[in-house]
């Protein structure tokens, strides 16, 4: 089943399993997150691949991201919780088309973060 898009980035999974968003060049994406049972907090472990590679860690609740990481087309990460781990990979809307199938639609810029959270 492909993880659920909140209209920010298309994601989708990929033939090799791991999910993949589309990130467009002088795009940047931020990696939320939410507990299955909020009454339960869950650590999530959060691995960027890189030239040096990058480990952090979220307890959620009460984090919901992962403070000053964002990521771009090309970045690679691994996460992890309960024992349970999915690869994502963050590719170029081109990329994502050959991986996926799917067009990814340009981003509205009338969707952008305007500062509100949401419930």
């Amino acid at each position: 089943m492909a993880p659920r898009v909140y209209g920010l980035s298309p994601a989708a999974v990929a033939p090799s399993g791991s999910v993949v968003a589309a990130v467009a060049a002088g795009e940047a994406v931020w990696l939320g997150f939410q507990a299955v049972d909020p009454s339960r907090p869950a650590t999530v472990r959060v691995r960027v691949e890189s030239d040096e590679p990058i480990d952090v860690e979220a307890v959620v609740p009460p984090d919901s991201r992962l403070p000053g990481q964002m990521f771009r087309s090309g970045d690679r990460l691994t996460v992890v919780s309960d024992g349970a781990s999915v690869a994502i990979e963050f590719a170029s809307p081109e990329s994502f088309q050959e991986l996926t199938g799917i067009v990814a639609e340009p981003l509205d810029p009338d969707s952008a973060y305007k500062g509100h959270r949401l419930p």
